[in-house]
């Protein structure tokens, strides 16, 4: 991402000249490849390959620091490197939504659940360059846990689908 930015970018904004400033962004996605991402990776790779049911605690214990490190990050702030939209952003949203895909959850972390909305609807092509593969990766992910139902385990829908029978079941036995 730093070389295309670089090469082609209009402007230096998603990751900036002045070095003080990309430092902080190097600093941010170091953590992604250096922290984060590895314990979402840790964590969730038995479980994916179904050698365990859920994740060790130990491990849990570390993706929640890191979870609350980045939340830190965000505190007074848009982005996770100031106010404005930088390579790390886009980096650290593909680990945040990998996590979330496992059902790692973000109520605790207003800072980041604020930032991921932000994310989705200011990052250009969000949509086709992580919203899409994250959804067909979750399908993956539950297909392989044996959720093959349409909306399982999906949240919101998931809990949307379920009042609708209960509604119907309610429905038919008055």
């Amino acid at each position: 991402m730093a070389y295309l930015v670089d090469q082609y970018g209009q402007d230096d904004t998603l990751y900036p000249r002045n070095i003080e400033a990309r430092a902080l962004v190097n600093q941010r996605l170091y953590f992604d490849l250096g922290n984060l991402f590895p314990n979402i990776f840790d964590c969730y790779l038995k479980v994916l390959r179904k050698e365990i049911d859920t994740c060790d605690p130990a491990q849990f214990e570390k993706l929640i620091e890191n979870f609350q490190i980045m939340n830190n990050f965000l505190e007074g702030q848009a982005y996770v490197a100031g106010d404005n939209l930088t390579i790390a952003d886009l980096s650290l949203v593909a680990s945040v939504t990998t996590a979330m895909i496992f059902g790692f959850d973000l109520g605790e972390y207003n800072n980041i659940s604020d930032w991921l909305e932000r994310i989705q609807t200011s990052a250009p092509g969000y949509e086709k360059a992580n919203g899409e593969p994250v959804e067909m990766f979750k399908q993956m992910v539950q297909a392989s846990q044996g959720n093959t139902e349409e909306g399982e385990g999906g949240g919101e829908e998931a809990e949307e689908e379920e009042k609708e029978k209960e509604a119907e079941g309610e429905e038919e036995n008055e």
